[in-house]
């Protein structure tokens, strides 16, 4: 994060504090168009970043200290005076005169120095603004996951919440609109955009939604909205954007502190955690995290001190994913750190002996597999190649990493290519049988077939092939 401070009135200064106090309102701040190799110009196109603290200023006069929310676009109309445009939150608007900025001079600048007066002085303002600002609390977090819970489960809650925003605030996510790249190739952002669009002046409905979504397809050639059609999926993110930032820095905060406090930082770890975006940006009603040993990449398959906010109910406890019958987890109402604290102590001794590198190795390469359905692994022969293969095979079906595959024929076959070896042999071919007298001439299923057969019929259980 950067502290910058600029000007947000043309060169000639006539503008006046109370008209940029008015622009600030509308949740943007801009520059002019002049010299494109302008270090201004590519600053403020280039090196601000999302997250970077801007103060607003008249000369020695300071008006406001902004957040940057949005990336850099370019809009040519009437409303403001600049066409270089940024989305940004407004953290604080001085009411009244206050002229003690130490750095008067310069359209945009950076604060570079941690040590230089005008770095102290916009830190300070920020850190001050942030404790007075900072509202989220656990409870907080609770009654803000029931509020998901209720837009998820009852379409009446989520329109009339979407149409209570704050017209500012939606006029604040359309700018953020404004600067993504190539919306157009992405239907459900693009949808999303037209919606806030509409916001900006009128409430919506389903059949506002529907009508978008139909005018979207019209240039599309396949059903791009056939995974989007509760409407949840698309209007959640509009009424989260105004707390995401603030619920991803509390969980992370959170989730350090019950480490330090376990005194368990130096062999775990905690996965980002998830909210009410969900783990595939499609919306969510329930919050967690985890702490795992730092043996693995992810805590899927690991056992972890696992914590979550779920039908308005605090939970956590000893977590395992493939061992169900080890979980041990509490829920309440009311949540007390304390009692967290010592549930988790009491297993601190499993997550730190849970270290097995043999362990993380083939768990990780069972989560890709999820995901690419094959895997080569390639080496030179005796370097245990055909031994990994056997043990994630029996991990997917047995829980256990033991070399070997004998006792479950029925869902993982291993066998050898050689020259002679065709599609006829692998896939389906002729057989020849004979029939009294006849020679009768089948096609038959061989082994990838019959495999591909039984998993079809299946549909619960892995079935693996090892070449």
């Amino acid at each position: 994060m950067n502290y910058w401070h600029m000007q947000l009135e043309p060169g000639d200064g006539k503008l006046g504090a109370d008209k940029v106090r008015e622009i600030i309102k509308n949740n943007i701040i801009g520059m002019g168009t002049w010299d494109e190799k302008s270090n201004q110009q590519n600053d403020f196109q280039k090196r601000m970043q999302i997250g970077d603290i801007v103060l607003i200023k008249s000369g020695q006069e300071v008006i406001a200290l902004t957040k940057i929310v949005g990336d850099y676009f370019v809009k040519d109309d009437n409303d403001f005076w600049f066409n270089r445009r940024r989305a940004v939150d407004v953290l604080e608007i001085v009411d009244g005169t206050k002229q003690d900025f130490p750095q008067p001079m310069g359209t945009l600048n950076i604060a570079s120095g941690r040590n230089t007066d005008t770095y102290k002085y916009i830190e300070s303002w920020y850190r001050s603004v942030e404790k007075k600002r900072s509202k989220m609390t656990l409870e907080n977090l609770q009654l803000l996951q029931k509020k998901f819970q209720d837009m998820k489960e009852h379409e009446s809650v989520l329109f009339s919440t979407i149409n209570s925003i704050d017209k500012k605030k939606i006029q604040q996510l359309l700018y953020i609109y404004e600067a993504f790249n190539d919306i157009e190739n992405k239907p459900v952002v693009l949808l999303r955009k037209r919606i806030i669009k509409h916001l900006v002046q009128h409430d919506i409905n389903s059949d506002v939604v529907n009508t978008l979504k139909k005018e979207i397809e019209v240039n599309s050639e396949r059903d791009v909205f056939r995974s989007w059609k509760d409407p949840f999926r698309i209007l959640y993110s509009i009424y989260f954007a105004y707390y995401k930032e603030e619920v991803e820095n509390y969980l992370e905060r959170f989730a350090k502190i019950i480490q330090k406090r376990l005194k368990i930082e130096g062999f775990t770890k905690h996965n980002k955690p998830v909210h009410f975006d969900g783990a595939q940006n499609q919306g969510n009603d329930m919050v967690w995290f985890a702490i795992f040993n730092s043996t693995y990449k992810s805590q899927q398959h690991a056992y972890q001190l696992f914590f979550f906010i779920q039908n308005s109910k605090f939970g956590y406890g000893l977590l395992h994913r493939d061992h169900e019958d080890q979980n041990l987890i509490i829920e309440m109402d009311k949540f007390s750190f304390k009692d967290m604290i010592t549930a988790f102590k009491q297993h601190i001794e499993i997550i730190e002996k849970d270290n097995s590198k043999e362990k993380a190795m083939i768990t990780e390469k069972i989560d890709l597999l999820k995901y690419r359905k094959q895997m080569i692994l390639q080496g030179p022969p005796g370097t245990g190649k055909t031994r990994l293969a056997k043990q994630i095979a029996r991990f997917m079906i047995k829980g256990d990493s033991e070399p070997r595959v004998d006792d479950i024929k029925d869902q993982v076959k291993l066998l050898q290519f050689h020259p002679s070896y065709s599609y006829e042999d692998f896939v389906r071919g002729i057989v020849a049988k004979s029939n009294g007298n006849t020679i009768e001439y089948k096609t038959e299923n061989k082994i990838l077939a019959n495999m591909a057969k039984k998993a079809l019929e299946d549909g619960e259980n892995p079935y693996i092939l090892i070449v």
